[in-house]
């Protein structure tokens, strides 16, 4: 509100809560579908509704997990070696600048005939990982799956698996 101090402001929401953070505003709808925001100021020592605006609310949708910005394909030993683990990617389209975590993932694959799988918490490879990796032959599949990843609102997400082969 132009002209008045940001301490004689404050915002309602129909679908949800808002609340201050510092010079911004942080909207925690509760569901999707229409929200009405209504900001009042303090004029003349009474508060006024000064205007209110209509938003549709959606959801976020959930981040892609990648290895080296891939999805799947063929990778180099090397290169996967080089990774610092799996990170969570928010879709290309999408217009905000929201952040997930990865929480955990299993690496899964194949030595000598047997299913051989690495369960890891975090988003980074540990030593397991890099041993298992170091001992595949190239056509190995490396398949990162049961992957989650926490948002910044706190709820966790599981992603689609990552499928790589080494080259």
């Amino acid at each position: 509100v132009p002209g008045v101090p940001s301490n004689q402001i404050q915002a309602s929401a129909s679908n949800g809560t808002i609340k201050r953070s510092g010079n911004n505003w942080i909207m925690n709808p509760m569901r999707q579908g229409n929200c009405i925001v209504t900001v009042s100021a303090q004029l003349n020592g009474s508060w006024s509704q000064v205007g209110s605006k209509d938003f549709r609310v959606k959801t976020v949708p959930d981040p892609i997990a990648m290895v080296n910005n891939q999805r799947s394909g063929a990778i180099s030993k090397a290169v996967l070696l080089a990774q610092q683990g799996v990170v969570a990617a928010m879709p290309q389209d999408f217009e905000f600048d929201l952040t997930f975590e990865v929480t955990e993932f299993t690496v899964v694959t194949i030595v000598g005939g047997f299913v051989r799988d690495v369960r890891v918490t975090g988003n980074q490879f540990n030593q397991d990982v890099r041993n298992l990796i170091n001992g595949l032959s190239r056509g190995s599949p490396v398949y990162f799956e049961e992957i989650r990843a926490i948002g910044p609102d706190g709820s966790v997400r599981p992603l689609s698996s990552v499928n790589l082969k080494l080259n």
